[in-house]
């Protein structure tokens, strides 16, 4: 049975986890600053509050943060049979309250964005020092970034969407297919108004899942 410390946690997201071997051993355009360029949106998501989910370190609270319920962890996958990757919002029991209507004391303080050079463990996922976004329509509400890696590729597959599923379309499920060994997944979840981070919502990281896919 594995067992994911908050280091192993911090070196599976800004790093490359410990996996295993080879299965067989074992939606709105956005315009996206070149340092998120890799990255899927899906539904409401937009760059600016991945920024803002990116500026923090996100919190491992297994009670806050989404469980990933499909696939199964160690499940192997079929090439011919693109999954459904679901999870729920705040964990196996935990609910967080509605975004407020008036969120204005619970934003992000200005003083606790990130200035100056970017943290190493930052730069690590996301790369150069970002750019300002042209405008997009802004996003209110729960924001979930998937990242799925390998031990050789960190950032295999970067998504941020509004929904609780993601389906890859044939060019995201091709990326993962093509890494032939075992992947890791993990989903961080913030709540956001406006594109900037509720203070006391996130992020939060729960447990990483592993699934291979079987060739063919």
């Amino acid at each position: 049975m594995r067992v994911f410390t908050s280091a192993v946690l911090a070196v599976a997201l800004f790093g490359a986890g410990a996996v295993g071997g080879a299965c067989v051993s074992e939606e709105p355009e956005q315009t996206v600053d070149p340092a998120l360029a890799d990255v899927v949106f899906q539904g409401g998501a937009t760059p600016g509050a991945l920024a803002s989910l990116l500026d923090a370190t996100p919190i491992p609270d297994v009670s806050l943060a989404p469980y990933i319920s499909d696939p199964p962890n160690n499940a192997v996958l079929k090439a011919s049979e693109r999954p459904l990757f679901a999870w729920s919002p705040d964990g196996m029991t935990a609910t967080l309250a509605p975004a407020p209507a008036s969120p204005p004391a619970l934003l992000v303080p200005l003083e606790n964005k990130r200035s100056g050079a970017l943290p190493a463990w930052l730069a690590d996922l996301v790369g150069p020092e970002r750019t300002a976004f042209a405008a997009t329509p802004a996003l209110t509400g729960k924001g979930y970034f998937l990242l799925f890696s390998t031990d050789s590729i960190p950032r295999l597959l970067r998504v941020f969407t509004t929904e609780t599923t993601y389906t890859p379309d044939a060019k995201a499920w091709k990326t993962l297919v093509d890494a032939g060994t075992w992947t890791k997944l993990i989903v961080v979840s913030a709540r956001f108004w406006q594109d900037e981070r509720l203070v006391g919502t996130g992020p939060f990281v729960g447990s990483p899942i592993l699934f291979c896919i079987e060739p063919g």
